[in-house]
């Protein structure tokens, strides 16, 4: 993720559960957003993420790949910085915690959008994909 100073506060429960999580301080012209907040479900599992602008209105994201790590998984090499993803075997992805807190990547394809073109990868391996991400806002992806 592009570099910038973020703050982060966290908010427990009377249960001492984690209840929400805000990061701000988001480089609005970098990221097309300024906060994020995490809401957390009763066993502490993240349920939503909600980006939203400096003037308060929310922002629609896409995953951007930062970095490739070719060495998980050989798939991951024809994944490139820039691409955003899109949807894991056919199943639209609506933000990072589909990935990272949903089921296991059983492996399979995953669509990315790279420079306006939709494209379909097939062939990965169950597992971890092998790609570091970061949000941006949709509207800023050319």
């Amino acid at each position: 993720m592009p570099d910038s100073a973020i703050r982060s506060e966290l908010v427990y429960g009377v249960d001492d559960r984690l209840q929400r999580a805000k990061k701000t301080g988001f480089a609005e012209q970098m990221t097309g957003f300024t906060t994020s907040e995490t809401t957390f479900d009763p066993e502490g599992k993240p349920a939503a993420i909600v980006h939203k602008r400096s003037d308060g209105g929310r922002v629609d994201v896409r995953m951007i790949v930062s970095e490739v790590f070719q060495d998980v998984q050989e798939k991951a090499g024809e994944l490139h910085p820039g691409d955003a993803l899109l949807a894991v075997n056919e199943k639209p992805l609506s933000s990072v915690l589909d990935l990272m807190h949903g089921k296991p990547f059983a492996g399979g394809c995953i669509e990315v959008d790279r420079a306006g073109q939709r494209l379909r990868i097939d062939g990965f391996k169950p597992g971890r994909i092998g790609v570091k991400i970061y949000d941006k806002a949709a509207g800023m992806i050319r």
